[in-house]
């Protein structure tokens, strides 16, 4: 592929609570930015259910957006719940019942 050709990547992410997806981006390093219902950040755009990827690498960055926000929807349920949640590993979980 020709170095001056831009790849972009579309994945389907429907119903995403923006406030999740938001923290998630925050989470790895991005700067983000929300209007209008649309968050846009270096390399990437979640407007209407897709999420957008400028890069050679789109596929991953998505996967790696899309485990964050898993873990933003386990947090946020946890501590819902009165739960504590502690991060064992990359994408891996403990979550254990206050008492």
């Amino acid at each position: 592929m020709p170095c001056w050709t831009v790849t972009t990547t579309k994945l389907e992410l429907k119903n995403a609570n923006l406030t999740f997806l938001k923290k998630a981006l925050e989470r790895l390093g991005y700067h983000v930015f929300e209007r209008d219902g649309v968050l846009t950040w270096e390399n990437g755009e979640y407007r209407n259910g897709n999420l957008t990827m400028r890069g050679a690498n789109g596929e991953a960055e998505g996967k790696k957006i899309r485990q964050a926000y898993s873990g933003e929807i386990v947090r946020a349920q946890a501590a819902r719940m009165g739960w504590k949640v502690t991060q064992k590993g990359p994408n891996r979980y403990q979550v254990v019942k206050g008492r």
